[in-house]
């Protein structure tokens, strides 16, 4: 596609610094406050990964690792094997295609796989830079974008969201949810710069989070459980968008050793549009957990791993049910276990894996005779 002709940017200036704790989510929310188009570029000991934005929006990512090329990315999946991988690159350097068109011309792929592949691939790329710890960043500004084959936006709300669930344990995120439960949740006025990008989460979302509904209002207004709800409040705290919580009349005394507050979840359904870990947030699924009850907790996490959108993390909730499935058979749950650490090697940036890992051995210790 040709260059894009753009107005003028705001951020003309030449950022930099070092990525540390939130620093990436708060540079992210300043481009895109100030609509900013260009390049983030991130380097560290050899490694650099560019993400490119249109209008603040980030829209395309590039990686020098090799296990985050497009070809990997399809092994992973199951798509494609070697041989057709070999043959369609080798078809591509003859006729100067993309790995992708190349696979396309060969009928190996439909262009919509090839284009769902894409997608995701910017979107591993862009969550890796959250806690890509150390890492030196620059911005640079464009006046014109491009050229670039294809355009992914992503929406900054999710990618932030997405981020808090990766990098913080359930209990942290259902301890914010208790701060808000029954006070008052107030936004500051520059958060309103996210709504539109908030409502593509929940239609109702930004409207509720300016009608000064308590935590435990919202989360049953929206049909979210404590954990899900948690991660919101933690992201917009975290950025500095949410306000002190207003304390009620008589707030009700609760530690953060009590009880979570409850939130009926949304079903849990094989239809139902899922987060790529909303297991972790459904009640059902934890009770199940911290109860005991294994094999319930396998049937709920085969139908999230059905409903979720990442590979990495399908394959990590799949391994995981297998393996509490199977703790009665030594094996099965050899197998198992096996399955969810090479899951976990190939996804090292999900915690997600590693905290299922460590899950399921607690849950063989205490089955044990």
């Amino acid at each position: 596609m040709p260059p894009l002709s753009l107005p003028p940017c705001d951020t003309e200036r030449r950022l930099a610094g070092v990525i540390d704790a939130g620093v990436f989510s708060k540079l992210l929310l300043e481009l895109l406050e100030e609509a900013a188009t260009g390049r983030l570029r991130l380097r560290l000991d050899g490694v650099e990964r560019v993400l490119h934005l249109l209008n603040g929006l980030p829209v395309f990512a590039e990686s020098n690792l090799l296990d985050e090329t497009l070809g990997r990315a399809l092994r992973a999946e199951g798509l494609v094997d070697e041989a057709t991988l070999r043959r369609a690159r080798e078809e591509g350097a003859a006729r100067r295609l993309r790995l992708g068109e190349a696979l396309i011309a060969r009928g190996a792929l439909a262009p919509e796989q090839i284009h769902a592949a894409l997608r995701e691939q910017v979107r591993e790329r862009a969550l890796a830079c959250f806690d890509w710890w150390g890492a030196r960043f620059t911005f640079e500004a464009e006046r014109h974008f491009g050229p670039h084959a294809q355009i992914f936006a992503l929406n900054p709300a999710a990618l932030l969201l997405e981020a808090t669930l990766r990098a913080q344990r359930p209990q942290a995120l259902e301890a914010t949810f208790e701060i808000y439960a029954a006070r008052e949740i107030r936004l500051r006025p520059r958060a309103r710069r996210l709504y539109d990008h908030l409502a593509q989460l929940h239609e109702g979302l930004p409207a509720r989070l300016d009608a000064g509904l308590s935590g435990q209002e919202l989360g049953r207004a929206l049909g979210w459980s404590a954990y899900k709800l948690g991660a919101l409040l933690h992201t917009l705290r975290d950025l500095d968008l949410l306000g002190s919580p207003q304390a009620p009349a008589q707030a009700p005394a609760r530690g953060l050793g009590a009880e979570p507050t409850r939130i009926e979840p949304a079903p849990l359904t094989a239809g139902a549009p899922i987060m790529w870990d909303a297991v972790r947030s459904e009640e059902e699924a934890l009770a199940a957990l911290r109860g005991g009850d294994y094999a319930r907790a396998a049937r709920l996490l085969r139908v999230a791993a059905s409903g979720a959108p990442s590979s990495p993390a399908r394959r990590c909730l799949l391994a995981f049910s297998e393996g509490l499935a199977a703790l009665h058979d030594p094996a099965a749950f050899e197998a198992a276990s096996r399955a969810l650490l090479s899951a976990v090697e190939r996804a090292p940036h999900l915690a997600l894996g590693r905290d299922l890992l460590a899950r399921l051995y607690l849950a063989q210790e205490r089955s044990a005779p």
